[in-house]
């Protein structure tokens, strides 16, 4: 099972878990700045899911040791303290790294190993305070076959572009040239 497949997999298996408790369950944004903070404070209590990478495994030929990290978000309360721990009316940070690591350690995975956790930490940030969100970080930990080495075929014809740009010449010289090739597209 591919990366894509196992995020998946654990994004719809937050969907089961938690139901409409959840405002947003997704894979992790891959831009964190101020436009995207602020959408997350509005989809909170959420859960981000995402790959942080892999290494060969240290002691099983064939294996790679992935790592993915949940990122949850709560943004519900009139202070850090409310966010942290909930009340009556809304979940707090606690509780959903609380229940998360209880669901998803040792949990299957298809074509994997089951999860395993290996530590949680708050992720405090001035801004993330200041726009009302309490987040924390989930890691866990799992084991799959390595992916399989592509055949020349899979990897298909590039396509080469050749960009020239130059926002100020200096003496009618170019100062840059980037030089990019992309993988085909069916019918392109």
């Amino acid at each position: 099972m591919g990366v894509a497949s196992i995020e998946d997999a654990l994004i719809a298996d937050t969907h089961a878990a938690y139901g409409k408790t959840l405002k947003t369950v997704d894979h992790l944004p891959g831009e964190w700045n101020a436009q995207t903070l602020r959408q997350m404070a509005t989809n909170a209590p959420a859960v981000y899911w995402a790959y942080l990478g892999g290494k060969r495994h240290p002691r099983r030929d064939g294996c790679e040791l992935c790592v993915f990290h949940a990122y949850v978000f709560t943004g519900a309360g009139n202070d850090e303290k409310q966010r942290r721990r909930g009340d009556a009316l809304a979940l707090g940070a606690y509780q959903l790294v609380d229940t998360l690591v209880g669901y998803f350690d040792e949990r299957a995975v298809p074509d994997a190993e089951a999860l395993k956790w290996l530590r949680t930490d708050n992720i405090y940030d001035d801004f993330l305070h200041a726009n009302g969100l309490t987040s924390y970080r989930i890691a866990f930990e799992l084991v799959r076959d390595m992916p399989r080495k592509p055949t020349t075929s899979e990897l298909g014809e590039f396509l080469k572009s050749y960009q020239t740009y130059d926002p100020a010449p200096v003496g009618g010289k170019t100062l840059g040239t980037d030089k990019l090739q992309v993988r085909a597209q069916e019918g392109s």
